[in-house]
Order: C-alpha cells, then structure tokens, then sequence
C-alpha cells in the first residue's frame, strides 16, 4: 500500500544517487546495475539515517535487487510500527 511505494522511492532514490545518470531497473541486481560493495555499504548508512530503525548491512547483500530490498524494509517497517523486533 502508501508505505510501499514510499519505500521503493525511497530506496530507488538513495540507489539512483550512487547511479548517478543510469537507470535503475527494479527487478535488476545491485551489482548489473553497476553498484559496487562499496556503494552498497554507503547506501546502507543513508538507508539507516532515514530510517527509525537500523537494517542490517548484511540485508542489502540478501536481497539484492530494489524491489527486494523495498519488500524486505516494508516488513520491516511493518514489524517496527507494530513493536516487533526489526
């Protein structure tokens, strides 16, 4: 729903930085589309500044792709509004 598709801009959007001009293919993994570990582990931070909750480095190396990722952070901000261990 609303959280959703926030989160997929707001995903797309930190990753599209690290693009720079490139487009980003939602359903394309981190590393096709030209994303470094590096930029993986900055992304990550920015991730976590936005948040209200931390989400594991490791996450973003499990699932690897923006719609993967925008999936797993809505269960996780599903999970933290409802008290549950992110």
């Amino acid at each position: 729903p609303k959280r959703r598709c926030r989160k997929v801009s707001f995903v797309s959007k930190i990753l599209k930085r690290k693009l720079g001009s490139k487009n980003l293919v939602p359903q394309m993994n981190f590393f096709e589309l030209g994303l470094s570990s590096v930029d993986l582990v900055e992304a990550h931070g920015q991730l976590n500044a936005e948040l209200p909750f931390d989400v594991p480095v490791t996450d973003l190396f499990t699932h690897t792709t923006v719609s993967a990722l925008d999936a797993h952070i809505a269960t996780l901000v599903e999970q933290h509004s409802l008290g549950q261990p992110a």
